[in-house]
């Protein structure tokens, strides 16, 4: 069997990041924001948004700069071998956790 090895490009990143950090963003965070800051969940929900949207601007500066790398040759490039490693598999537990919790109805 042969693997032919398929890279996403730089928008369909962009999206799924979008989409990903949305979806977290309106369906797993005003629960646990809203006991906790009660009244003012509001507020935190605009910041984490903020927040997302910077991040996916990183994401999105990142990948136009290489554009020839996967997100983990980015990652073992800017922050070394080990360390980007290491990052790379925690972006995989958090996607893979990310994704079975948001699967639950």
């Amino acid at each position: 069997m042969v693997h032919k090895q398929v890279k996403i490009s730089t928008r369909q990143l962009l999206i799924l990041t979008i989409l990903f950090t949305i979806g977290t963003a309106i369906l797993v965070i005003p629960s646990v924001m809203a006991a906790t800051a009660k009244q003012d969940a509001w507020i935190a929900a605009l910041v984490g948004v903020g927040a997302g949207l910077l991040l996916i601007w990183l994401y999105n500066t990142i990948t136009i700069l290489y554009p020839q790398m996967t997100l983990i040759e980015i990652m073992e490039t800017l922050l070394g071998k080990w360390l980007g490693k290491s990052i790379a598999l925690l972006f995989m537990v958090m996607f893979f956790l990310g994704g079975s919790c948001c699967g639950v109805v």
